[in-house]
């Protein structure tokens, strides 16, 4: 589409270029992040996601594929903002005693 700036603002360009923007600021805000639990695992949720974005910004791809990746973009991108607020609490697992107590005899 060589149609300028009107190009790019009705474009999938675009739409890619706001996400990355969206991941810039949750990642500069996982570094800045003082709790080493959330920070890692933030950081370790926009790692994963990283590889995807840089080949929708790089790569040819269908219209299909382009719309489910920025959708998984979208989601991880969400899920580390989560873990970065303030009342995220990980989830806690219940201890089960899985060992039965063994019978002197």
């Amino acid at each position: 589409m060589a149609f300028g700036f009107l190009g790019f603002l009705l474009s999938w360009r675009r739409k890619v270029y706001l996400v990355r923007r969206k991941y810039d600021r949750v990642r500069e805000k996982a570094d800045k992040e003082k709790n080493m639990q959330k920070r890692i695992l933030a950081l370790k949720i926009l790692d994963s996601a990283e590889p995807t974005l840089r080949m929708l910004e790089e790569q040819k791809v269908s219209r299909f594929d382009r719309g489910r990746l920025l959708a998984s973009v979208k989601l991880e991108v969400g899920r580390a903002k989560e873990v970065l607020s303030k009342d995220y609490m990980p989830q806690s697992y219940p201890a089960y005693d899985t060992r039965r107590t063994v019978k002197n005899y």
